[in-house]
């Protein structure tokens, strides 16, 4: 066979795990804070994982975010329950801090992945699943409670998003002085099919500051919003930007709440 024909077929497969990463199969907590060793790597979930015991990880603030993420997440339709983070003077915290790539990059996917009983204190700009995201956030949700700090830009989900979040809900109660979005704080992505349950916490405390919303708050340039909805009844929102053109069911007599 000819020389020159064996050696690119050599190289094809020397380049295919790396083009995709290595695969690793997680089952515990342990192994979730792990992506941080290969964060270029493409992680499967194999069962529900119980995250209860971070609250006494590395000195009672918790689990570490993973930094500078670039593989993927597959959560198979598996939860992650009770993660917990307590950093409430450091910025971007979340499962992710930074989940990078760009919207066009289809190599950086969160998908299929429930957090429940979340539980994150931190400073500015955080989320459930990423303080920033440039990846991809598909068929995913969460459910628990975030405190920001002040002019915290703290979303459900993410706290500012450039890239695509599809198909997702959050249920979170919300708590941090301004720029609090149930979904999102600043969108400057894509959010579609998507909605919104979240709610503000203590009346007086959580509820205060302007830039709140159902869907997205924050003052940077909109991205775009498509059937997307929030459920619940969160007062007067100001100043928010989610995107532009929003379609689907806006449960708000504010026009300004939903538009750029």
């Amino acid at each position: 066979m000819n020389k020159t024909f064996m050696f690119w077929i050599l190289a094809l497969f020397l380049v295919i795990p790396l083009a995709f990463g290595t695969t690793y199969y997680i089952s515990d907590c342990a192994g979730l804070q792990n992506i941080q060793n290969d964060v270029t790597g493409d992680y499967q979930i194999t069962n529900n994982i119980d995250c209860s015991d971070s609250i006494n990880w590395n000195s009672g603030e918790g689990f570490i975010p993973i930094a500078n993420f670039s593989g993927q997440l597959n959560g198979n339709g598996f939860i992650v329950d009770r993660l917990f983070i307590n950093r409430p003077s450091t910025d971007s915290q979340g499962l992710f801090s930074y989940n990078a790539g760009h919207s066009q990059d289809l190599g950086v996917i969160v998908q299929n992945l429930g957090l429940e009983n979340v539980n994150i204190t931190c400073g500015y700009y955080c989320g459930s699943f990423a303080g920033w995201n440039e990846g991809y956030l598909i068929n995913s949700y969460a459910i628990g409670s975030i405190i920001g700090g002040f002019n915290a830009h703290i979303g459900g989900l993410v706290g500012v998003n450039h890239g695509i979040v599809n198909n997702t809900w959050a249920n979170i109660s919300l708590c941090g002085y301004q720029n609090k979005g149930g979904l999102i704080s600043d969108n400057i992505g894509i959010v579609q099919n998507s909605y919104s349950l979240s709610t503000w916490g203590e009346v007086g405390v959580c509820d205060n500051g302007n830039d709140r919303a159902g869907i997205c708050a924050g003052q940077q340039s909109p991205g775009t919003a498509i059937s997307s909805f929030y459920a619940n009844d969160i007062g007067t929102p100001t100043n928010s930007y989610c995107g532009s053109p929003w379609t689907g069911d806006i449960r708000s007599n504010r026009s300004e709440e939903h538009t750029s």
